[in-house]
């Protein structure tokens, strides 16, 4: 292998996933920005909008563009419930492919980015996380507390029938 081309090769690689990166967060910036519009307006207006064009000008300048599409002004997938008081936002992800907003055993690959997809995986994690330290403390705390009546056990046969240890002044 001639070194050149090599380090080309591997420049070209490490500057795809950079811009794959930089893709990645802007899109994340851009709907975490877009959720907190659409937050607001519900708060203000008691039901999420019709349409994310309700929140220009009041709650973003623009509306950005979803970076995933080819087309050129995209904005994000929206879809409000029926009552209006939930919705699902989400890009069309790498694949360019609109999946309901669905992600996908291949996700970053294929898939839609949806917020709550991930922010639902997230907590999940975490909340087992949470459960498995729980449990560990619990333990912990149980083994400890076993320890302390052992001693309390070892310290009550050590002294039954033995002297307080004092010196008497009177020898």
């Amino acid at each position: 292998l001639d070194p050149l081309t090599f380090s080309f090769v591997d420049m070209t690689s490490a500057n795809d996933v950079i811009r794959s990166m930089i893709v990645r967060r802007d899109t994340f910036r851009d709907l975490l920005r877009t959720e907190v519009a659409i937050v607001l307006y519900r708060s203000r207006n008691g039901q999420v909008p019709e349409t994310l064009d309700s929140l220009v000008p009041e709650f973003l300048d623009r509306l950005p563009n979803d970076r995933y599409s080819t087309a050129k002004e995209h904005p994000f997938q929206y879809i409000p419930s029926e009552d209006q008081q939930d919705y699902m936002l989400y890009s069309l992800g790498k694949d360019q492919d609109d999946d309901g907003g669905e992600e996908t055993d291949e996700y970053p690959e294929k898939g839609d980015f949806n917020l709550r997809a991930l922010y639902a995986d997230r907590l999940a994690r975490n909340a087992k996380e949470v459960k498995e330290h729980e449990e560990e403390e619990a333990a912990r705390l149980k083994e400890e507390k076993e320890w302390e009546e052992e001693l309390d056990e070892m310290d009550d046969e050590d002294f039954e029938g033995s002297d307080d240890g004092l010196v008497d002044e009177e020898e």
